[in-house]
């Protein structure tokens, strides 16, 4: 038991470790939509051609299936107002929305695909994006993406029994879609150590695990362009607000004075 003449610091230190955890659980719900996207394609003709209708087109298709069949896709963001100074990205989750298959499903019951960050300085747009242009592209590769300048946040499946109009969500290889975002943000600094800190337009790009392979199917999206609004490509995320130091301290505080009531407790309790 306290003595009475430290109840009132203590009723005002409860309080201010109450404001403390408040403010570290403050977040609100988010949604990034993808700006820009469009496929690239690979063959002696297809490799200089902007394919999806100069990036127009309502649907894109990922596949690696011969050399003037292999598709990879790029996706654009954009984080301008996204955050606050003070907050950042938590519990960032992609979605994408698959249309049809492209090509017969065959003995596969499932396909699997890649995805990407792009952390090195890059410059891109939907209408003149081609497989032998894309940034970072490895053009001699059906599934590859050079690895100076971008990092691999993990994959996802699509079964072939049920793609028509279904969502598939990807958060990333232990939340790696959040981290790449928040480095994008400038939350990170050097964390990809490729001396960009920041990008306020970062891309993902989304290829083929395996491949090339005539007889493995390819799935066709829906684009930024999808004419219904749940099909688009989009993020969403918490805002989540960063850890003043003073309240990170204020909580370490509390902790230390609870485990010694605690022990003074204990030893009352055995004397």
């Amino acid at each position: 038991m306290l003595l009475p003449h430290l109840l009132p610091a203590f009723r005002a230190f409860t309080l201010a470790v109450s404001v403390a955890c408040l403010s570290l659980a403050s977040a609100h719900a988010a949604t990034l939509l993808v700006v820009q996207d469009n496929q690239i394609q690979s063959g002696t003709t297809n490799a200089v051609t902007v394919q999806g209708t100069s990036g127009s087109a309502t649907t894109w298709q990922l596949a690696a299936r011969d050399t003037d069949f292999n598709r990879k896709v790029y996706l654009g963001l954009n984080l301008t107002g996204a955050l606050q100074p003070n907050q950042e990205f938590a519990n960032a989750t992609l979605s994408l929305t698959s249309s049809a298959l492209l090509g017969s499903a065959g003995a596969f019951t499932t396909v699997s695909f890649n995805v990407y960050g792009i952390t090195g300085s890059t410059s891109w747009s939907e209408s003149t994006i081609t497989w032998n242009n894309a940034p970072y592209n490895s053009t001699s590769s059906a599934i590859a993406l050079n690895s100076s300048g971008t990092v691999l946040l993990g994959s996802f499946s699509v079964t072939l029994s049920s793609v028509a109009n279904t969502t598939h969500t990807f958060t990333g290889t232990s939340g790696a879609l959040t981290t790449y975002l928040n480095w994008a943000a400038g939350r990170l600094g050097n964390h990809y150590g490729t001396g960009v800190t920041s990008l306020n337009t970062p891309s993902l790009v989304l290829t083929s695990t395996t491949g090339p392979n005539m007889n493995l199917p390819g799935v066709v999206f829906h684009s930024s362009e999808a004419a219904t609004s749940a099909y688009l490509p989009s993020i969403t995320f918490s805002a989540a607000a960063i850890p003043e130091p003073a309240n990170v301290a204020l909580l370490a505080a509390a902790a230390t004075l609870g485990l010694t009531l605690a022990a003074r407790r204990s030893r009352r309790t055995a004397s």
